[in-house]
């Protein structure tokens, strides 16, 4: 059998790994948003 290497947990129930990769994609939506405002923007101004 193989041992399953144990996820850290947080207090609220789910694995650390989770939320980071959830925050992650938070960030690159708000980012991609955020280049998004400016090329309109940029581009209004051409």
């Amino acid at each position: 059998m193989t041992e399953c290497v144990p996820v850290p947990v947080d207090p609220t129930g789910e694995t650390v790994t989770g939320r980071t990769t959830r925050l992650n994609i938070t960030m690159d939506t708000t980012l991609v948003a955020a280049i998004d405002s400016v090329t309109s923007n940029r581009s209004a101004w051409l």
